[in-house]
């Protein structure tokens, strides 16, 4: 678990949710992007902690 992954993988399950209550119940859109962006934000500053690690480096490490 990183910070990249906090933000994501909720992120996600968030638009498939929204997707879904849409379709099936009566709400705008205007309301679930304003609940995404709230959503968004609130998971952004968890990511800032310093409790959770960054994204692992991609680069090979030097020989």
């Amino acid at each position: 678990m990183n910070k990249q992954s906090i933000i994501v993988s909720p992120t996600l399950l968030y638009m498939g949710g929204a997707t879904y209550a849409y379709t099936r119940y009566p709400l705008t859109l205007s309301t679930l992007f304003a609940a995404g962006m709230i959503l968004s934000g609130y998971l952004m500053l968890i990511a800032r902690s310093d409790i959770i690690p960054d994204s692992p480096s991609k680069r090979l490490p030097k020989k």
